[in-house]
């Protein structure tokens, strides 16, 4: 099977959830794209949305191309396409549908770490370690003297006679990087999403959009945490109608709640707020920003009142 040169960040069955309706070949249908930057928004065919050419296919030293985690990637979609329907419309019982929510968890874990921001993270990890290694003692060859680093728990030496190699990384290196990192962390991060209480809200009318980074993750409290750190809280676009978000169990079970259509903008702030550079809808998206900026502008007027009701008087003496 050839892989494919465009590589996909978002997955295509799932933005085909927000294509604009009436499509009748998969490859042809579109969907609404609203950029952050103020251009207009405009109609794409999904399969040049979220793409880039060779994201996770690094070159090879014999020159051919490295299509491992692409092709692990796309097996995990054609599984989940298979049942998502079943989260976006269905009612399925995740306690006993474990399996579903564990393939799912995995589905939510790639999306965090598949985005071309992450490998940019990747490459500013690489920079930050390579001056910090340049500060460790040298061996009698030259080379700073790393120690072990641990993952999940096993723990792993550092090849030092691969130090030149690793200190003067290209783009391919660190595209090759980045594509090792999605493996090895999808599955712990899984394993931390799926022991959360997932809860859907369901809407009646389609009023929800989605983004170019769509799984929100977010403390009230905290600016540094994980995905596993109590406390915090994910969103999820499902569909237009259907937002899954997960929190800490604490008792609580999984399951599927009606939400007021009507309140939609206070689940596509997060989905917004999150975005990197696109907003994507099954619907030129005027109005659900325009309910967006409604909602705001009443927000900071409540937090406006509550701050001004707590202001002194000018009366009041000051000591």
């Amino acid at each position: 099977m050839t892989a494919p040169k465009n590589q996909h960040w978002l997955s295509q069955f799932y933005l085909r959830q927000f294509a604009v309706p009436g499509f009748r070949n998969r490859k042809r249908a579109k969907i609404w794209l609203w950029p952050k930057d103020d251009s207009e928004p405009i109609k794409k065919k999904i399969r040049d949305v979220c793409t880039e050419e060779f994201l996770y296919s690094h070159i090879r030293t014999d020159g051919s191309r490295c299509y491992r985690a692409e092709r692990k990637l796309a097996a995990l979609e054609t599984t989940i396409s298979r049942f998502y329907s079943r989260l976006s419309d269905g009612v399925p019982d995740l306690e006993q549908a474990w399996g579903m929510k564990k393939l799912f968890s995995l589905f939510l874990a790639t999306l965090l770490l598949r985005h071309p921001e992450e490998r940019e993270g990747t490459k500013s990890t690489h920079r930050t370690l390579v001056t910090w290694y340049e500060t460790l003692p040298k061996d009698s060859a030259g080379r700073p003297i790393i120690p072990d680093f641990e993952h999940e728990g096993e723990r792993y030496p550092f090849d030092a006679s691969r130090w030149e190699e690793y200190r003067d990384a290209d783009k391919n290196a660190i595209t090759k990087m980045f594509a090792e990192g999605i493996e090895a962390n999808a599955r712990s991060l899984a394993n931390e999403i799926f022991k959360k209480r997932w809860a859907f809200w369901c809407l009646n009318e389609p009023r929800l959009f989605t983004s170019d980074f769509p799984l929100v993750v977010k403390h009230l409290d905290r600016k540094v945490f994980g995905v596993g750190t109590p406390g915090v809280q994910m969103f999820f676009p499902v569909s237009p109608k259907r937002m899954l978000h997960v929190t800490d169990r604490e008792d609580n079970p999984d399951g599927f709640y009606p939400f007021p259509s009507e309140r939609a903008a206070e689940l596509n702030f997060f989905t917004l707020g999150n975005s990197k550079q696109l907003i994507l809808s099954h619907e030129q998206p005027d109005s659900m920003l325009e309910e967006l900026d409604i909602f705001l502008t009443e927000t900071i007027s409540q937090a406006y009142r509550r701050c001004s009701a707590n202001v002194p008087s000018p009366s009041r003496e000051w000591h």
